[in-house]
């Protein structure tokens, strides 16, 4: 059979992108699987399911029932975003899909508890609720996050005392509990991780810090300072220019063989410690002297979009989007 068949026989294959209520990235996913698959969205709002604009019935339930339908007509399904509502219905209907990743991973203080328990390294920190929020001392510089998965615009770095309680009031906007981390001075990468059809795990080269403010201008979430906040807990400010297409931040990190290493350990461990899914990404603060990289983040569900984080990872790596998405969906089981 020659390869322009299988081209063929490939691309009449169907996939479900589960969008739940993530319209734009399950589009942005569609464009860069349209030239081999055959592709359907469902997505989700307060309304009820709908196939790309159109809606699947007159009341949600009625429009549940007929995604539940529709869904089982895939050859593979994709989730994408983090609507429970779309991995509910990937769970419903039996048909392979990339693996479904475990809860963990998307709380970070249980994810810092697995990740010490797997050796890893954290920074040292706290988890602290809602009412002793107020309480809470300045000891150095630190990171205010929500314990819970929030956009990384939630995330803010204090470097004054006088900081420290706009970062958790920032914070506590998305969650009861914050988690305030000591600082970790060094370099930050982001590694992106895909399973591959055997059940093997394909890791990325590391992208650095610019390449990452990259990808999270282009989808919406911005890292902050606590200088930046407004009083209303908004941003002021405008967001960076974007650089051309072949720019330097479009490059991986350059590391000698040993910190790769460490890098690629530290990743693996990582997504086995918060059971992690089809894809996902982690970041770390590289060790001046050489030792274990920190964990500063993990995203168990991530952007998949051509512009986010996990297909620059792998861009960086030669791995061209239409094949990572290939890799990613080959996986599913």
């Amino acid at each position: 059979m020659s390869g322009d068949s299988i081209g063929r026989q490939v691309a009449m294959r169907r996939i479900g992108i589960l969008a739940g209520d993530d319209l734009g990235q399950a589009q942005a996913v569609a464009a860069g699987l349209a030239e081999r698959w055959q592709v359907m969205i469902l997505s989700r709002s307060r309304a009820g399911w709908f196939l790309g604009n159109h809606a699947l019935g007159e009341t949600p339930a009625a429009s549940a029932g007929a995604a539940v339908t529709l869904a089982a007509t895939a050859d593979v399904l994709l989730p994408v975003g983090v609507d429970p509502a779309a991995y509910a219905l990937a769970n419903l209907v039996a048909r392979p899909c990339p693996a479904v990743p475990g809860p963990i991973g998307a709380d970070w203080w249980s994810t810092r508890l697995a990740a010490v328990d797997a050796g890893l390294r954290v920074a040292d920190g706290i988890c602290v609720r809602r009412g002793a929020a107020r309480a809470l001392d300045f000891m150095g510089p630190v990171t205010v996050r929500p314990a819970t998965r929030a956009p990384r615009s939630a995330r803010t770095d204090v470097a004054e005392p006088g900081e420290l309680q706009t970062a958790l009031h920032h914070a506590l906007v998305y969650a009861d509990r914050v988690v305030v981390e000591e600082a970790s001075p060094g370099p930050a990468v982001t590694m992106a991780l895909v399973c591959r059809a055997d059940g093997g795990v394909l890791v990325s080269s590391p992208i650095g810090e610019p390449a990452r403010e990259l990808a999270t201008a282009m989808t919406g979430e911005m890292p902050l300072r606590a200088g930046a906040l407004s009083t209303s807990g908004g941003r002021t400010g405008t967001r960076p220019p974007l650089p051309p297409p072949g720019s330097d931040r479009y490059r991986s990190v350059a590391t000698d063989r040993a910190t790769r290493s460490l890098l690629d350990q530290a990743a693996l461990a990582t997504r086995d410690a918060v059971r992690g899914g089809g894809a996902m990404t982690v970041d770390f603060v590289l060790d001046p002297t050489g030792g274990m990289p920190i964990l500063t983040a993990v995203d168990i569900a991530p952007n998949l979009g051509a512009q986010a984080a996990w297909a620059h990872a792998f861009a960086a790596s030669g791995v061209a989007y239409p094949d990572l998405l290939d890799i990613l969906v080959g996986g599913a089981a």
